[in-house]
């Protein structure tokens, strides 16, 4: 993995350096940058030496193309066989070049892989970023009048200011969803975009590309549930052929193993596909009610891996706070962050590669919500308008089914402040939502599409990508190690369609995924029903925690901008004198505050 950097403007080489100075934490190993004589342009690449371990391969160049990269590509072979080119090294990135040239960013539909990349073409004084299609590796950028800039974190851009906006959204979702980042004027590329900058005239121009990976290739047939045996033996070799690409490594490698059937089933694969040691790393609490460290033992003694196992309470959390709240990005609400910060700190020690089971849910239909969806279909929708009126003065999900939307009360990463904050703030939550669900479905034809698919097909578009991935990336690559996500894999999307239409006839939930998961381990893992990661939130902010938390009674002033300090006051009060139990809410304030206070002055 690296962390990519560059500044078209003045002082370019100098902002580049300082940039990757930054960033060095994601990749330590090695530290280029070539500046190109009269463009004004300097680009930069920070390596984690993963595969090919020899120095000085980057940035390649090509026929008038220059590029640097962070990510893997899984399907060299392929796209060696597509060019015509033969490569002079292993590096993966190698090819990307020649890909380039000959088809231009239509390339970019052949990889199969995770990455973040920034393409310069020289005659053309143009520059392209783009992003995987699942949108695994960050990559952010910011256009002025005279300047253009880009770059793997948000620390990079330090003269950006916090918008208000930017705020209220991160309280609805707990992340950004959209192309917005919380700073002004400072953007993401999308998962499965390339956007096109003109240096020479600073004009932008966005594509997506890879839209055919996010619509099922099943199409419409009626005998999906009687095709899921043949699926089955498809799903199962499919696997196993990602999972061997992916423990493709010259470094080594370990599984976060959470004792679900997920991360179970991928342990299982790796220690099939490697000839390494397995090694396995998974988080334990001190409250019973949330401890499954039992269920990742079980795994781990029947796989025979070489388990490594940390305990992790409010103090151990206390303990990092401010150390995480420096290093993070912008605010991000998913209380998993803490978990996975401790527990790649821990894998540092023994290992430079992580794999993970993220996307898994959202593939084979794990979460609960969307087999509640199917009590709303055939529902007669009210008007939008007066269904956003009624939904603003008192939102609850039985009004949201009465009404026929229940799109409105939905987000994974829902943080329930829209509950205590008004009703202006929850017509802006409203409003944000419908605009994610109008581009995702302009971009890829989804209205029409039947419960659970449409709700899989949104959590795949936006969730995964801006909150699952960068909880991943971020806090691996804060330790210098690269995780890869075997589930997200556009191979496995053909799964989509017949996973939603299992949960519409009454299979379990994540029945394909079980299935195979029967062929490598016994039924008391592949059978246990699913338990959602929660952390004792409840407990801990009342308990060791609370000081942090009353803090946030004396709120930054930007925070105060979107929510009054009485509003934060009576949510933070009526929580620790237990009127309400809502720990998520109050998560989501104290996160944001916190991060304010680091970050905004």
């Amino acid at each position: 993995m690296c962390a990519i950097a560059g500044r078209y403007g003045n002082q370019h080489r100098k902002w580049t350096k300082d940039a990757l100075a930054l960033m060095r934490h994601r990749g330590p190993d090695e530290t280029t940058i070539q500046t190109f004589p009269g463009k004004q342009f300097s680009v930069g690449e920070n390596r984690l030496a993963i595969r090919d371990l020899h120095r000085g391969l980057y940035p390649f160049s090509y026929k008038g193309l220059s590029l640097i990269y962070n990510g893997e590509l899984y399907n060299v072979q392929e796209i060696v066989k597509s060019t015509g080119y033969r490569p002079k090294t292993h590096c993966d990135g190698e090819i990307i070049l020649p890909a380039f040239f000959q088809y231009g960013a239509s390339c970019l539909d052949q990889f199969v892989g995770m990455f973040a990349m920034a393409i310069y073409d020289s005659a053309s004084n143009t520059l392209v970023l783009a992003r995987d299609k699942f949108g695994e590796k960050p990559l952010y950028y910011s256009v002025t009048e005279d300047e253009v800039f880009f770059g793997s974190e948000l620390k990079i851009f330090i003269d950006s200011s916090v918008t208000p906006d930017a705020i209220r959204t991160y309280l609805s979702f707990g992340y950004q969803p959209l192309r917005t980042t919380i700073y002004k004027n400072v953007y993401k590329v999308l998962p499965g975009e390339a956007v096109s900058i003109n240096l020479s005239n600073r004009s932008v121009d966005r594509q997506l590309y890879g839209k055919k990976a996010f619509v099922s290739y099943c199409g419409t047939r009626d005998d999906h549930v009687g095709c899921s045996d043949d699926a089955i033996r498809s799903l199962d070799k499919t696997l196993n052929t990602i999972v061997k690409e992916k423990v493709v490594s010259d470094a080594p490698l370990g599984v976060f193993l959470s004792g679900g059937v997920d991360s179970a089933l991928l342990t299982a694969l790796v220690k099939r596909h490697t000839r390494q040691p397995v090694q396995t790393f998974s988080v334990a609490f001190d409250h019973p009610g949330y401890d499954e460290s039992f269920s990742s033992q079980v795994v781990a003694r029947c796989l025979q891996t070489h388990h490594t196992e940390i305990v992790m309470t409010g103090g151990s959390i206390r303990g990092v706070w401010d150390e995480v709240m420096k290093k993070l990005d912008e605010p991000f609400a998913d209380p998993a962050i803490f978990p996975t910060y401790l527990l790649s700190q821990e894998a540092q020690k023994h290992v430079k590669v992580i794999l993970s089971g993220e996307g898994a849910d959202e593939l084979f239909g794990g979460y609960p919500h969307y087999r509640n969806a199917l009590h709303q279909e055939g529902r007669i929708r009210v008007p939008r308008w007066l269904a956003e009126i009624a939904m603003s003065i008192r939102p609850s999900t039985r009004l949201a089914s009465l009404i026929g939307w229940p799109d409105m009360l939905y987000t994974s990463a829902r943080y329930n402040i829209d509950l205590h904050a008004g009703v202006r703030f929850r017509r802006h939550h409203l409003h944000l939502l419908h605009q994610a669900w109008s581009e995702l479905e302009n971009n890829h034809q989804l209205s029409s599409a039947l419960p659970p698919l449409r709700l899989m097909q949104y959590d795949l578009r936006y969730y995964v990508g801006e909150q699952l991935c960068m909880k991943i990336d971020k806090m691996t690559m804060l330790h210098s190690i690269e995780s890869r996500a075997p589930y997200l894999d556009e191979r496995l999307m053909q799964f989509v369609e017949l996973s939603a239409d299992l949960l519409r006839s009454g299979y379990q939930d994540k029945y394909l995924l079980r299935s195979v998961a029967q062929n490598y381990l016994p039924a008391e893992i592949t059978n246990r029903e699913k338990h959602g990661f929660s952390l004792p939130l409840e407990q801990w902010l009342r308990g060791e925690m609370r000081d942090i938390v009353e803090r946030t009674l004396d709120p930054h002033d930007r925070l105060q901008e979107v929510l009054s300090k009485e509003t934060t006051g009576n949510i933070i009060n009526g929580f620790l004198s237990q009127q309400h139990n809502d720990a998520l809410a109050v998560w989501n304030i104290v996160i944001a505050d916190a991060w304010l206070k680091m970050h905004a002055g």
